[in-house]
């Protein structure tokens, strides 16, 4: 579908104008937050990019033309290829990954708050969180998620990003967004970047933590009963809470932030001259290649006389 609308033409630039500005953003704050270690939300951010790129270019009513089409194009290679890095060493390390703990939970059974069974993971270790849950909808899960965040405040001293992946609510959507919106304002006043997007039909919820822990559950946060009563134990403490059943599963990995991400370490912020932006990483990739193909057409006429020397000896 379209990210465009029907409008006329006038209009239709005007919103791609917008929405490219908006991919401008999000690739730049990807960069960023792969420079600082948030891996986790980086890949996020540039998947987001990636898919409203291609959506644009897939889109044959767009008005992008010549080098403005050929610019784009090949600004959406390089997302990609970005992306594609992330993706296969995240994948490497939860391939590795191996069960630590295992935790049932009975129908009605209580002392499941948040804190008693995921603490021990969320420490000052934890940097960088990405949380895929698709049930967002009710204020029961708002509650959920806020009484999720409140620990994370607590036990995660360094964090410093959280990302949230949701469905959206189909509803209500101006109400999720609203809310939303404001647990950024509060996260910001905390120092954390919390940023959101909807991922449509999303079903498997879980959680990976940048220590390398990933935690499953197939309720998601939502493992709590909500039919409690306004004015007994488990309005704020949620060990008091009844629960569904529930299995989790809790997986450790190597550490999602421990440098090996960076594999463009020359455009680092400490060591950069020129500012970050879309076109100076595109032209540092092609003075990369470039140089790649000349190294390569030395190391070739080297060898070639090497070749030649080595003949006129025998002889």
């Amino acid at each position: 579908m379209s990210i465009l609308g029907s409008e006329t033409k006038i209009t239709r630039n005007s919103q791609l104008k917008e929405v490219l500005s908006q991919i401008k953003d999000l690739f730049r704050k990807g960069l960023n937050r792969q420079f600082s270690g948030c891996v986790l939300e980086a890949y996020d951010l540039y998947k987001q990019a990636t898919e409203k790129l291609r959506a644009i270019l897939d889109d044959k009513r767009h008005p992008l033309k010549g080098e403005l089409l050929k610019r784009w194009t090949f600004h959406l290679k390089h997302f990609e290829g970005y992306m594609e890095n992330l993706s296969d060493q995240l994948h490497g390390h939860i391939t590795q990954s191996k069960m630590v703990d295992q935790i049932f939970i009975k129908e009605d059974e209580v002392g499941y708050s948040y804190q008693n069974l995921f603490g021990r993971y969320l420490t000052g270790a934890v940097k960088d969180i990405l949380i895929f849950e698709p049930e967002l909808s009710k204020g029961c899960h708002i509650k959920n998620l806020i009484n999720f965040f409140e620990m994370i405040l607590k036990n995660c001293a360094n964090v410093s990003c959280i990302r949230l992946v949701t469905n959206k609510n189909g509803e209500l959507p101006t109400t999720q967004l609203n809310i939303l919106n404001q647990v950024c304002l509060d996260m910001e006043r905390k120092n954390i970047d919390f940023s959101y997007r909807f991922e449509d039909n999303l079903k498997d919820a879980k959680i990976l933590l940048s220590n390398g822990y990933l935690i499953n559950t197939g309720h998601g946060l939502h493992i709590y009963q909500p039919d409690y009563a306004q004015y007994s134990p488990g309005l704020c403490d949620f060990d008091f809470r009844k629960c569904f059943k529930s299995m989790i599963s809790i997986w450790k990995c190597r550490p999602f932030a421990d440098g090996s991400y960076l594999s463009i370490k020359e455009l680092e912020p400490s060591t950069r001259k020129k500012p970050l932006t879309i076109e100076n990483i595109s032209k540092y990739n092609e003075y990369k290649n470039m140089t790649a193909a000349a190294e390569l057409k030395k190391k070739t006429a080297v060898s070639e006389l090497s070749i030649k020397q080595g003949s006129r000896s025998k002889i």
